[in-house]
C-alpha cells in the first residue's frame, strides 16, 4: 500500500511539470488585448495585438516557431482575405516578466467594402484562451 501511494505522489509530480508554459508559481496570469489603430495613410486598417503579463512572477512561454502571435482576417461570407504563416519550426522559450509585453501589429491595405472579422491569437502553447477578435466596417 505505501508503494502504490509513494508512485502515485511519484506521477503527481511528474505530471504537474509537464505545463507548456508556466510562472514559477505554477499560474499564469497575462492579459490579451486586439484593438483598431488609427490609419497612417488612406485607405489602411490597422490593429494592435498585446498580451502583458499581469502577474507579479516571470512567465516561461514556449513556441514552436519563431512566430509569436497568428492572425486571421475573414470577410462577412468568412472567406479568408488574410492569414499569418509561419513555417518554421523552431522551439524557443520567451520570458516575460511583471508587467512585460508581447506586441505585434498587423496592417491592411486595399480591402474592399464590407464587413471583416480579424481574429488574433498568442502561439505558445497551450494558451488558446488568449484569442481576441475584433469586427470592423470597410466603407
Amino acid at each position: 500500500m505505501r508503494k502504490l501511494i509513494v508512485l502515485v505522489l511519484g506521477i503527481i509530480v511528474l505530471l504537474s511539470g509537464c505545463t507548456g508554459n508556466e510562472s514559477s508559481a505554477g499560474i499564469i496570469d497575462l492579459t490579451a488585448e486586439l484593438k483598431q489603430l488609427d490609419p497612417v495613410q488612406e485607405g489602411e486598417y490597422r490593429f494592435l495585438y498585446n498580451v502583458r503579463n499581469t502577474s507579479d512572477e516571470n512567465i516561461l512561454l514556449k513556441f514552436e516557431t519563431e512566430q509569436q502571435v497568428s492572425y486571421i482576417l475573414t470577410e462577412e461570407t468568412g472567406e479568408v482575405v488574410s492569414l499569418s504563416q509561419d513555417l518554421t519550426k523552431k522551439d524557443q522559450e520567451d520570458l516575460l516578466e511583471p508587467e512585460d509585453n508581447i506586441f505585434h501589429e498587423m496592417v491592411f491595405l486595399g480591402l474592399e467594402e464590407g464587413s471583416y472579422t480579424l481574429e488574433a491569437w498568442l502561439t505558445a502553447s497551450d494558451l488558446e484562451e488568449y484569442k481576441q477578435k475584433i469586427t470592423f466596417l470597410v466603407e
